[in-house]
């Protein structure tokens, strides 16, 4: 199978436009998606078996297992709708 190439190009434009503020803002609203994430992710304690088996020694290993909201309510209303609200530039 014949493999693709991908050029990518940058091109330096000149613009008399601030963007630290909106960079910076952005930052912000990420953090605040990252935190109301955390929030709600559930911890499930789960048991594993070891790997390597020792003879005569006998234990269960338990791992904490993220469980990550997947609801849609929460993804495209509830999370969407608090990021606006702290946005300041435009939505679209």
């Amino acid at each position: 199978m014949k493999q693709m190439e991908t050029r990518i190009r940058a091109y330096a434009i000149k613009h008399s436009q601030e963007v630290g503020d909106f960079i910076t803002d952005y930052q912000h609203l990420l953090q605040l998606a990252i935190d109301e994430i955390w929030v709600r992710i559930r911890w499930v304690e789960k048991p594993v078996q070891p790997k390597h088996k020792i003879q005569g020694v006998r234990y269960t290993a338990r791992r904490l297992v993220p469980i990550l909201p997947k609801e849609g309510s929460f993804k495209h209303h509830e999370l969407r709708e608090k990021l606006k609200e702290s946005w300041s530039h435009a939505v679209h």
